[in-house]
């Protein structure tokens, strides 16, 4: 069975190689119909398998985890690109080391700190005499405000980070391991789609498949590569297979 399919798969190449552009570009057409059906069985397949969406839920939630940047958190803006052009122009912001400094020593000694302003405070109120003092409590107020919010900021930084290098320190634990099993299912649903639907539409190999396809129909968006790569490694074969026998 393997063989007729491998014939099957050899005469269909070797006649769109023999096409002219113009019949290649009009027989495109009938192949990216046949591969959205293909993606659309791969697609059923996965989110069939209850255990897959799962395993795909908590990387995604691991990988935004992994892909936090504390640089980001501390950045301050550098320049404009493009200031001249409304449409192209663009602020841009680079991580500061004084920012993060600031913030994590001003988080190091808060108590100290909080303690020195709301003294402040309590002393311009218990005093008899003082000019402007609802002003000068205003702006102490408010500087307690932003201090207090900058250091909730930056441990809430440091937690994400710690969360970060927790997940990345114990990778082969907690991700690998579900990365693997990942992958593993794909592949298997992808050589059985694709084994079905060679035998119905062969021009599926004919092409090299770079393409992602999405649809808001799918909940989730599985990883198409592994699609791609076994009807490219399929094509590749084939390839092989007509160069051998064109010099025997």
């Amino acid at each position: 069975m393997q063989k007729e399919v491998d014939e099957l798969l050899k005469q269909e190449y070797a006649a769109y190689l023999a096409m002219n552009d113009s019949e290649k570009k009009e027989f495109g057409k009938k192949i990216d119909k046949a591969w959205y059906r293909v993606y659309e069985d791969f697609m059923t397949l996965c989110e069939a398998d209850v255990e897959l969406a799962e395993i795909y839920d908590e990387l995604k939630r691991i990988g935004k985890i992994t892909e936090f940047d504390l640089r980001d958190c501390f950045s301050v803006y550098s320049h404009t690109e493009n200031p001249d052009d409304p449409e192209m122009s663009e602020d841009v912001y680079v991580f500061s080391p004084l920012k993060l400094a600031e913030a994590k020593m001003l988080s190091e000694n808060w108590a100290q700190e909080e303690k020195r302003i709301k003294d402040k405070i309590e002393e311009i109120k218990n005093s008899r005499f003082v000019p402007f003092r609802e002003k000068k409590i205003a702006k102490l107020e408010k500087e307690l405000e932003l201090k207090q919010n900058i250091v909730k900021y930056y441990r809430e930084c440091m937690k994400k980070q710690e969360e970060k290098e927790y997940y990345l320190d114990n990778a082969s634990k907690l991700i690998n391991p579900l990365k693997e099993k990942y992958m593993s299912k794909l592949e298997k649903y992808a050589k059985k789609v694709l084994e079905k639907h060679i035998k119905e539409s062969p021009c599926v190999i004919c092409v090299k498949h770079t393409s992602f396809i999405s649809s808001s129909a799918h909940k989730r968006s599985y990883d198409m590569r592994v699609l791609n790569d076994y009807a490219n490694r399929v094509n590749d074969a084939t390839r092989k297979s007509l160069v051998n026998a064109s010099k025997r």
